[in-house]
């Protein structure tokens, strides 16, 4: 924990040295840095080992009530 005041204050020092104008950047830098970090954090474990997890797909598809994929296809089919 005394590590993350040691950073703190050097942002902190950082900051005070920019101007006026620049602070809305830097806010909008930080929220973008701050949601990426929480983004990795509730990545699913699979994601994180490279590899993808196909469980949100097979959740859908267990919910849906048609086969969505032969209507598509006929949807093209039609097209042709």
């Amino acid at each position: 924990m005394d590590n993350r005041r040691v950073y703190e204050d050097q942002i902190v020092s950082a900051l005070r040295g920019l101007p006026h104008a620049a602070l809305a950047e830097v806010l909008r830098l930080v929220t973008l840095l701050r949601d990426q970090c929480r983004a990795r954090e509730q990545r699913p474990e699979s994601k994180r080992n490279g590899r993808a997890s196909h469980e949100r797909t097979r959740r859908l598809l267990s919910t849906s009530k048609t086969n969505w994929a032969q209507e598509l296809i006929r949807d093209r089919e039609d097209r042709l």
